[in-house]
């Protein structure tokens, strides 16, 4: 079992880390109005497509090491697994990514979103309250492993949610597959 997580978890990860580069080259070349107002799109499809290889993983373990069989924990095990490995190759790529390609993004984020709602005619006191909450973002983005750990945070979610319900329904027993 731990073949397959360590196998699969690195694919799964070097998906999801060459999509988030590559998608954030493309926005370094168009401009940052792009990452800005569809990053979160892009990120969240890319983690879909990454975290799609828990069912590959569950698969495989199921089909050619457990003698058809897969129960509902070791889907659970498999899955999560792969979602950790997963998630720390999508963090570690964030940090080359906002260090090399983007190490003004929060000023940068900031000041998209003042224009933002300068254009859409929002009160003085309505964008000063918005820097004001993002004091806090800022800080978070103070050191590399704080900003590794909030990372980790975006694509977990979706690992897990992906992993039970693979879990759920790729669950075979071997008396199953024997009929």
């Amino acid at each position: 079992m731990k073949n397959i997580i360590i196998k699969y978890g690195i694919i799964s990860g070097l998906i999801s880390a060459g999509l988030m580069l590559l998608s954030n080259l493309v926005a370094k070349a168009i401009g940052p109005k792009l990452f800005f107002d569809y990053g979160m799109y892009i990120g969240y499809t890319s983690i879909l497509i990454a975290m799609a290889v828990i069912f590959l993983a569950n698969r495989h373990y199921r089909d050619n090491l457990n003698n058809g069989s897969l129960t509902f924990v070791q889907g659970l095990i498999v899955g999560m697994g792969v979602t950790v490995i997963s998630c720390i190759f999508y963090s570690l790529m964030w940090l080359v990514v906002y260090y090399n390609l983007m190490p003004n993004f929060m000023e940068e984020y900031i000041n998209y979103e003042v224009e933002k709602m300068t254009s859409a005619g929002a009160s003085a006191e309505s964008i000063a309250k918005m820097k004001s909450d993002m004091v806090v973002y800022q800080e978070m983005y103070s050191s590399p492993l704080k900003i590794f750990l909030i990372t980790l945070l975006e694509p977990l979610p979706v690992g897990l949610l992906l992993t039970f319900i693979f879990a759920l329904v790729q669950r075979k027993s071997s008396s199953l597959h024997e009929a």
